[in-house]
């Protein structure tokens, strides 16, 4: 039998507020937070990329897990 999967991308700079608007965070604040919340729901992160430009800088967050 197959697995098959299913992906997140988190971008772990910023979180959406309660009216769906992105606002900045401190990575440290969220950080441990979000991993253990993904966790618990079964994502395992597999990758975490940086990316650098000249104004600005993103830190993205891969996870999978399994589709039953």
């Amino acid at each position: 039998m197959v697995k098959k999967w299913e992906y997140k991308v988190v971008d772990l700079d910023y979180q959406t507020d309660q009216g769906g608007n992105l606002k900045a965070v401190s990575r440290d604040d969220l950080r441990e937070e979000l991993l253990n919340s993904l966790g618990q729901e079964g994502w395992e992160l597999v990758a975490i990329a940086t990316y650098s430009g000249e104004d600005s800088e993103a830190t993205t967050a891969y996870f999978k897990r399994e589709v039953s």
